[in-house]
């Protein structure tokens, strides 16, 4: 029974206090591509494939700083969700035990 309490209440947390834990989480912004890859002008001299060389590398930087912001906001989602989780089995429990010393 305290199998289908669990279940419920993870769906039900997921749903509707989703939005409250991505606010807490950290925030990442996915890196732009430079728009000089795409454009003709880039290509007439050194400078221009120099710096957007410059920019690609750039976006690569990016990219892993990226990658590595998702991964922290992956475990936090994660702890925050076994959080609530223990504390729901915690305080069924306590209701379960309750109901049971009432009967």
């Amino acid at each position: 029974m305290t199998h289908v309490y669990v279940t419920a209440f993870v769906i039900s947390f997921v749903m509707f206090a989703q939005p409250a834990i991505t606010h807490a989480l950290t925030m990442c912004s996915s890196p732009l591509r430079p728009m000089c890859i795409d454009m003709d002008y880039t290509y007439e001299d050194d400078l221009g494939v120099m710096r957007c060389k410059q920019d690609l590398q750039r976006l690569v930087n990016e990219a892993k700083e990226y990658t590595r912001c998702l991964k922290k906001q992956i475990s936090e989602t994660r702890q925050e969700i076994d959080d609530a989780r223990k504390k729901f089995e915690e305080r069924s429990k306590e209701v379960e035990s309750n109901h049971q010393t009432a009967q």
